[in-house]
């Protein structure tokens, strides 16, 4: 990616890349430790609850569709108590996307 102007607190353009390091959904613990899951797990809330979202709004299907397909994502919104949400996201994106496929499991 090229660099895209950025200003500064004193207004100086600078050019920067905007590219954020990768981020998990799991910040610590594991999602096939046993025992209580409440006290050993803690999930990354801002991406379980912004990352679809922002991705539909900008039209980045695939990035939405990946996380919507992805096994961890889905138990992660269960268990911070955002089923309901996790719905409204994949209404979302099969409402607004044009690359949306209804997919069935064999």
């Amino acid at each position: 990616a090229d660099p895209l102007p950025y200003r500064d607190a004193d207004g100086n353009e600078i050019p920067a890349l905007r590219v954020l390091p990768h981020q998990p959904l799991l910040l610590t613990g594991f999602l096939h430790q046993i025992g209580n899951l409440e006290t050993t797990l803690v999930f990354n809330h801002r991406k379980l609850t912004e990352q679809v979202f922002q991705a539909i709004l900008g039209g980045q299907w695939q990035v939405a569709e990946q996380q919507l397909t992805n096994l961890t994502y889905i138990f992660a919104k269960y268990r911070i108590g955002e089923g309901e949400e996790l719905l409204e996201e994949y209404q979302m994106f099969l409402s607004l996307s044009d690359d949306a496929v209804t997919r069935t499991v064999p």
